[in-house]
C-alpha cells in the first residue's frame, strides 16, 4: 500500500512536474518576447547613439511613407463613396421611369427628326395601339415632297389665314404592320422645337402660329391649333435660339407654322400700271382710272406667284387693248413688249440669334411669253428692305369711233438740261472716287415744233461808231466800232441759225439823232443780215428813240416766242425824245456832245420801263464802259456802264440786271458778250428742278467717323463782268441732309438742299419749286464713293465689270477702261418743269473699278529675353497670339481701329487681324493695304513661368503704330522677358545627445551677395528679408545689414526658409554652438560645407540640416554603450520569474 502511494505520490509528483512545465512555458513565453524587445531596442538605442543624422532621416522617410498610405486609403474611400453616389442615382433614374409608367402617359418620339426639328407625342394608354410608331417628314417645294407641299401651300393660301410664310411637315402614325393609323376615343398631345435658322429674319415673333390642315369630306381645312398671340389652347413661343409649340389633335396629316412680317410685298415691288394710246399718250378709262398700282401678295418659299397684265385691261371708250409695255424708269420710248410678271422669293441660313437666323430674297421677273421661263426681259431683285419699281403701259389702239381724252395732239416740251456726271479716282491709293454730278440748262424742243424765238436788236449807228474800239479815234485801216459790231451780230445770228431746234426771227432798229434812225421789221436771218450790213455811222446819240422804235417792233412779235432784246452802244446818250426833227440847241432835247446833268439817260430810263420782254442784255463799246480803279485799289464803273445798268434794271423783262449788261473794249469782250447771248438764246430755263442719283450695288458711300455721308454743293456762275462772276460751296461737307445758299443774277438768296436716303442709296439734290436754272450757272453736288464688298467680292473679271462707261464721265471714260456701274442708271436724272410741262434728263454712266491698293508686308517676331542659351528649349511649342490693327485717322486726326477695312482673304474683320506664332519664330502678312497699323500681344496668351523662369515684362520695338509701306516690308519685334525663379535656402535644426538641450535657440548668419561677390542693392536686400519664414510663418524681423549679413535663430525641429535671387552667392553659419558638436548635411540640391558654413551659388533651391549633437558616456570608460544595462535587467526580470513560478510550485 504503501508502494502504491508511493507511486501514486512520484505519479503525483510527475504530474505536477508536467504542471508545472505547463506553467513555466507561458512566462517563459513571455519572457522570451520581452528579451527579443529588449534586443531589438537595444540595438536601436545602440544605432541612435552612433549616428543619430541616419537615425532622424530614416524616421523622417518612415513618416512620410505613412503619410502617402493615408493618402491611399482616403483616395479609395473617396472611389467607393462615387460609385455608391452612382448606384443611388441609378436607382433614383428606375422610381422615375417607373412612376411615369404609372401615369399611363405614352411617349412617342419619331426614330428620326428632320434637320432643326424635334418631335414628341404623348397620349393616355390606349389612344394608340401598342407598338405604334411616329413619323415626321419635313415637306418642302423641291423633292420627293413638292406635291405635298404644293398642296399645303394651295390649302393655306384658300384659307383666312393671314401670313407671309411658312414650313410644313406630315406628322402621321403607323401600327407595327406599318398601316397608317388614327388616334382613338382620345387627343394626342404635341409639342415640337423649331431651330430659329429655319425662319426667315423678317418673321414676326408675335405671328408665329401652328395651323393643322385636317382632311375632312369637303376636302382639307385649315385649323389654328397654337399660336403666339394666346388665341388658342395651344402655344408657341420663342425660346432662346428656337421656336416652342404645344397642341393637342384628335387626327393627323399636315401641320405649318405660319409667321407674318412687317414688311409687305408692296413694299418690296411698287408696279405703276399706265393707260397710254400707241404714242405713249395717257388715257383715261372709262371708271376715271389713268394709273393704277398692283397690290403684290407674299408668296412662301420655293413657290411663285404670276400675274398677267391682260388681267389689268379696263374699258376706254374709242379704244381696243392691244398688249402691254415694260420699263423701269418710267419711259415708254424704250419700254418692251412684256405679258406677264412673277413673284418668288428664298430664304437661306445664315445663324445668328432670333431674327437673323436667315436671309430671304425677293425676285419679281418679266416674261414676254405666256409660260415657263422663256423670253424673260427684266428682274428685280430686293435684297437690302427697299422699294423696287416698275412701269407697265397697258396700251390701246384707236377702233375709229371717237371718245378718248389722249392727248395725241398736245405738245409736251422735252426739255434739255445739260447732265454731267464723274467718277474720277482719288489720288490718294485709298481706292475711292469723287462723285460729282452736274447741271445746267439748255433750250429745250417742243414736240412737233420747234421754239419760237424774236431776236431784237436796239444798234447804235452814231458817227463814233466810225471809231476804234479801244479809243476815241478814227479806226483808219483798221476796223471801227461799227465793223466789229456788224461782225459779232451776224456770229450770233449765225449760232443761232445751227441749232435746229430753234425757230428765230430777228428785226432790228439803228439810233443816233431822231432823223437818222433806220429799222427792219420782223424777217429771217437774211433780212437782217442786210440790215445790218447797210448801217452807217452818222449823228448823235439818241438812246431814247431806238428805244421807243423797239418797242413798237415788240407789239409785233410772235405768240409763244421768247424775245430777246440786244441794246448796243459805244457811248452816253446826248440826245433825248422821240420822233424830234429839229434840234434847236437850247438843250431842250439835248446839246448832241454829252450829258452831264443826266436828262438824257433818265429819259431813256423812263422809256424803257414799259418795254416788255423776256431776256435783255446791253453792251457798251469803247473805252467809256467798264470800271476804274482809284489810287487805293477801289473799283467803280465807269458813266457808260452805269448808263446801261439803269436801263438794264429799269426794262420790264424776265431775265435782265447788272449781270447782263457787257463792258467790251476790246474785242476779246465783245466776243464774250455775244457768245453769252447766244448761249442764252439756246438756254432753256427750267423750274422745279430735282436731281436724284442711285448707287448701284457695287458702289458704297464713304462714311465719316460719325457713320454719316458727306456731301459737297457747289453753285458756279460765269463772269459777265469783272463782278458778277462767283461760286457758292458749303464750307464744311454737310451730312444726310444739308443745304447751301446761293445768289441768283438778281441778288437772291436761293436755297439748294441734299438729302441721303442709305435705306435706298438714293443721292437727292433739291431747288425751290419756283427757281429757274440760271444762264451761266452749273449746280452740282459731290461725295465720295468706294467701291462695295459686292464689287470686290464679284471682281474686275466678272460680267459685272465689264460696263462701258460713257465719254467724259471720269477716270475710266478717258482710258477707255471698262468697271462696274456705280450708280443704278435708270434711277440717276433730274426732273424738272418748263412751259408748264414736265421733262427729265438721265445723267451719263461711269464706271468704277476696284483698284490694286499698293501693298506691303508686315513681319512680326517673337523673341525672349533672360533665358538661358542651354535652356532655350523650355520655350518649346507654346503659342503666342497677337493683334494686328489697321489704323486710320478719324475727323479730329486720331488713330483709330479702321472698322470698315473687312478682307477675308487677308483675315481682316472690321480692322483686325489675329495670328499666331509657335515659340520663338516669325510670322509675315504679305499683301497688307499700305498704312499705319498696330500690333498688341495678347495677354492671355503669355505663360505666367516658362520651366524655371517666370515673366517679367513685355515690349514691342518699335512702338506702335507701325506704317506699312508699298512694296516694303515693316519690321516688329515683340520681346517677352524672363527671369529665374528666385531660389529657396531651407536651413533645419536638429538638437541630438543624451545631454542636448532641444529648447536651446541656436544663433545663424546669412551672407547674401551677387554672383560676382558684390552686394546686392538695399531694395534687393528688402525684397529678400520679406521672403523668410521660420516653421512656415512669416519671420517678420529678419534683416540684413550694410554687409549683406542677416541673423536668425533656430531651436529643434526649427526650419528656416527663404527666397533668394537666381544666381546669388550665400553663406550659412551658426555662430555660436554652445560647446556643441555641429553637423552639416545638405539633403537637397548642392551647397558646399566647409568648416561649419554651408556656402554656394544658387542656381537650384538648397535644404540643409544643422545638427547639434551633446552626448555624456558613463566614467568607467569601458563600456560605451547602453547593451550591458539591458542585459542586466533581462536577467533581473528572469530572477523574478523563476522566483515566482517556484513558489507555485511549492504550493
Amino acid at each position: 500500500m504503501n508502494r502504491v502511494r508511493g507511486l501514486e505520490a512520484v505519479t503525483e509528483t510527475k504530474n505536477g512536474e508536467c504542471k508545472m512545465r505547463k506553467r513555466v512555458k507561458k512566462p517563459l513565453a513571455l519572457l522570451m518576447a520581452l528579451l527579443m524587445m529588449l534586443t531589438m531596442f537595444g540595438s536601436q538605442v545602440f544605432a541612435e547613439s552612433t549616428a543619430p543624422a541616419d537615425a532622424a532621416a530614416a524616421v523622417q522617410g518612415e513618416e512620410g511613407t505613412a503619410g502617402n498610405d493615408d493618402d491611399a486609403g482616403n483616395a479609395e474611400i473617396d472611389s467607393t463613396a462615387g460609385t455608391a453616389a452612382q448606384d443611388a442615382g441609378d436607382g433614383s433614374q428606375d422610381a422615375d421611369t417607373k412612376s411615369a409608367e404609372t401615369a399611363g402617359t405614352v411617349e412617342y418620339v419619331p426614330e428620326e427628326q428632320p434637320n432643326g426639328v424635334t418631335v414628341k407625342a404623348y397620349a393616355a394608354e390606349g389612344v394608340l395601339p401598342d407598338g405604334a410608331v411616329m413619323k415626321v417628314t419635313m415637306l418642302d417645294a423641291e423633292g420627293d415632297t413638292a406635291d405635298q407641299y404644293n398642296e399645303a401651300a394651295a390649302a393655306l393660301e384658300e384659307s383666312d389665314v393671314d401670313y407671309a410664310g411658312f414650313l410644313a411637315m406630315d406628322i402621321s402614325f403607323y401600327d407595327a404592320e406599318g398601316n397608317e393609323i388614327e388616334p382613338e376615343d382620345g387627343a394626342v398631345n404635341v409639342q415640337f422645337e423649331v431651330d430659329e435658322s429655319l425662319l426667315p429674319e423678317e418673321a414676326e415673333a408675335d405671328t408665329l402660329a401652328v395651323q393643322h390642315l385636317a382632311e375632312t369630306e369637303d376636302g382639307i381645312q385649315v385649323e389654328t391649333v397654337a399660336d403666339a398671340a394666346d388665341v388658342t389652347d395651344g402655344t408657341v413661343a420663342v425660346e432662346g435660339k428656337a421656336v416652342t409649340a404645344e397642341f393637342s389633335v384628335e387626327n393627323f396629316s399636315y401641320f405649318t407654322i405660319t409667321w407674318g412680317s412687317d414688311w409687305s410685298w408692296s413694299d418690296y415691288f411698287q408696279i405703276t400700271v399706265h393707260y397710254v394710246d400707241t404714242n405713249g399718250n395717257e388715257l383715261t378709262v372709262d371708271s376715271g382710272q389713268t394709273v393704277q398700282n398692283i397690290n403684290i401678295s407674299g408668296v412662301s418659299d420655293g413657290r411663285s406667284k404670276a400675274y398677267k397684265f391682260a388681267d389689268y385691261e379696263r374699258t376706254i371708250s374709242g379704244y381696243n387693248y392691244i398688249g402691254a409695255k415694260y420699263s423701269q424708269n418710267e419711259n415708254f420710248s424704250n419700254a418692251q413688249d412684256v405679258i406677264r410678271m412673277v413673284a418668288s422669293q428664298n430664304t437661306t441660313s445664315s445663324g445668328g440669334g432670333w431674327g437673323s437666323g436667315s436671309k430671304t430674297t425677293r425676285y419679281l421677273k418679266f416674261y414676254n411669253s405666256e409660260s415657263g421661263a422663256q423670253n424673260l426681259i427684266a428682274t428685280l431683285q430686293e435684297d437690302d428692305r427697299w422699294a423696287q419699281s416698275a412701269h407697265i403701259y397697258l396700251v390701246y389702239e384707236s377702233n375709229g369711233s371717237g371718245g378718248g381724252t389722249g392727248g395725241g395732239g398736245e405738245t409736251i416740251t422735252n426739255a434739255s438740261v445739260t447732265t454731267g456726271k464723274t467718277a474720277v479716282l482719288k489720288d490718294d491709293e485709298s481706292g475711292n472716287y469723287d462723285l460729282t454730278l452736274s447741271i445746267s440748262g439748255d433750250r429745250g424742243q417742243a414736240d412737233g415744233e420747234d421754239v419760237k424765238v424774236d431776236i431784237l436788236f436796239i444798234l447804235d449807228e452814231s458817227g463814233s461808231m466810225d471809231y476804234s474800239l479801244y479809243s476815241d479815234n478814227d479806226a483808219g485801216w483798221g476796223d471801227s466800232r461799227m465793223d466789229l459790231l456788224k461782225e459779232a451780230v451776224r456770229g450770233l445770228i449765225t449760232t443761232v441759225e445751227s441749232n435746229d431746234d430753234i425757230d428765230a426771227r430777228y428785226s432790228a432798229v439803228s439810233f443816233s439823232r431822231s432823223q437818222y434812225r433806220d429799222q427792219v421789221g420782223w424777217t429771217s436771218a437774211n433780212g437782217v443780215r442786210t440790215f445790218i450790213n447797210d448801217l452807217d455811222p452818222n449823228g448823235g446819240t439818241n438812246y431814247q428813240q431806238g428805244i421807243n422804235d423797239g418797242k413798237q417792233l415788240l407789239n409785233s412779235k410772235r405768240t409763244g416766242a421768247l424775245t430777246f432784246v440786244i441794246f448796243v452802244s459805244d457811248g452816253e446818250p446826248t440826245y433825248r425824245g422821240v420822233d424830234v426833227t429839229n434840234y434847236t440847241g437850247d438843250n431842250e432835247n439835248g446839246n448832241g456832245q454829252n450829258d452831264n446833268e443826266g436828262k438824257n439817260i433818265a429819259a431813256a430810263v423812263e422809256e424803257i420801263g414799259s418795254m416788255s420782254s423776256d431776256y435783255f442784255y446791253a453792251i457798251g463799246m469803247g473805252p467809256e464802259f467798264g470800271q476804274d480803279k482809284d489810287w487805293w485799289g477801289n473799283v467803280t464803273d465807269k458813266q457808260g456802264t452805269v448808263n446801261l445798268k439803269s436801263l438794264a434794271n429799269a426794262v420790264n423783262a424776265k431775265y435782265k440786271g447788272d449781270s447782263n449788261v457787257y463792258s467790251a473794249n476790246d474785242t476779246a469782250g465783245l466776243e464774250k458778250a455775244f457768245s453769252d447771248i447766244a448761249s442764252s438764246i439756246s438756254f432753256f430755263a427750267a423750274e422745279d428742278v430735282t436731281v436724284t442719283d442711285q448707287l448701284s450695288n457695287y458702289a458704297d458711300i464713304v462714311l465719316n467717323a460719325d457713320n454719316a455721308a458727306e456731301f459737297t454743293i457747289t453753285v458756279s456762275r460765269d463772269a459777265r463782268d469783272e463782278s458778277s462772276a462767283n461760286t457758292w460751296t458749303t464750307e464744311t461737307p454737310v451730312t444726310s441732309e444739308g443745304n447751301l445758299t446761293f445768289q441768283n443774277r438778281d441778288g437772291e438768296n436761293v436755297i439748294a438742299t441734299v438729302k441721303y436716303d442709305s435705306s435706298k442709296k438714293i443721292i437727292t439734290l433739291d431747288f425751290p419749286d419756283d427757281y429757274e436754272l440760271e444762264e451761266g450757272y452749273i449746280y452740282s453736288v459731290s461725295t465720295v464713293i468706294t467701291p462695295s464688298e459686292a464689287a470686290v467680292n464679284a471682281g474686275m473679271g466678272s460680267d459685272a465689270a465689264g460696263q462701258t462707261p460713257d465719254s467724259g464721265t471720269g477716270t475710266h471714260a478717258e482710258k477707255g477702261e471698262r468697271g462696274f456701274w456705280s450708280n443704278v442708271n435708270e434711277n440717276a436724272k433730274v426732273t424738272f418743269t418748263a412751259n408748264g410741262e414736265d421733262g427729265e434728263e438721265f445723267f451719263p454712266k461711269p464706271v468704277i473699278q476696284v483698284q490694286k491698293v499698293p501693298t506691303g508686308s508686315l513681319t512680326v517676331t517673337k523673341v525672349f529675353a533672360g533665358i538661358d542659351a542651354e535652356d532655350s528649349d523650355v520655350i518649346g511649342t507654346s503659342e503666342f497670339t497677337f493683334t494686328i490693327e489697321k489704323l486710320k485717322e478719324n475727323n479730329e486726326g486720331n488713330l483709330v481701329v479702321d472698322t470698315d477695312f473687312t478682307d477675308t482673304e487677308l483675315g481682316f474683320t472690321d480692322g483686325v487681324k489675329t495670328i499666331t506664332i509657335t515659340g520663338a519664330a516669325s510670322q509675315t502678312i504679305s499683301g497688307l493695304p499700305t498704312g499705319q497699323y498696330r500690333v498688341t500681344e495678347t495677354a492671355e496668351s503669355i505663360p505666367e513661368s516658362i520651366g524655371d523662369y517666370v515673366y517679367v515684362s513685355n515690349s514691342i520695338s518699335p512702338e506702335n503704330p507701325v506704317t506699312v509701306e508699298k512694296d516694303q516690308t515693316a519690321a516688329v519685334t515683340v520681346t517677352n522677358t524672363y527671369n529665374h525663379r528666385d531660389k529657396t535656402l531651407t536651413i533645419t535644426k536638429k538638437v541630438d545627445g543624451n545631454m542636448g538641450d532641444r529648447t536651446h535657440d541656436f544663433d545663424f548668419e546669412l551672407t547674401v551677395l551677387q554672383e560676382n561677390g558684390e552686394l546686392l542693392t538695399a531694395d534687393d536686400y528688402r525684397q529678400i528679408a520679406g521672403t523668410a519664414e521660420k516653421n512656415e510663418a512669416p519671420l517678420s524681423d529678419l534683416e540684413f545689414d550694410e554687409n549683406g549679413k542677416a541673423a536668425f535663430t533656430l531651436r529643434n525641429n526649427q526650419t528656416f526658409t527663404i527666397a533668394i535671387p537666381h544666381g546669388c552667392q550665400y553663406t550659412v553659419e551658426e555662430v555660436n554652438n554652445d560647446g556643441y558638436k555641429v553637423g552639416i548635411k545638405v539633403t537637397a540640391g548642392d551647397g558646399d560645407v566647409d568648416n561649419g558654413k554651408l556656402t554656394g551659388t544658387l542656381t537650384e533651391n538648397i535644404s540643409a540640416t544643422f545638427t547639434n549633437d551633446r552626448t555624456v558616456n558613463p566614467p568607467t570608460g569601458l563600456i560605451h554603450t547602453s547593451a550591458p544595462f539591458a542585459a542586466m535587467i533581462i536577467i533581473a526580470l528572469g530572477a523574478v520569474v523563476i522566483f515566482i513560478t517556484g513558489r507555485r510550485i511549492r504550493r
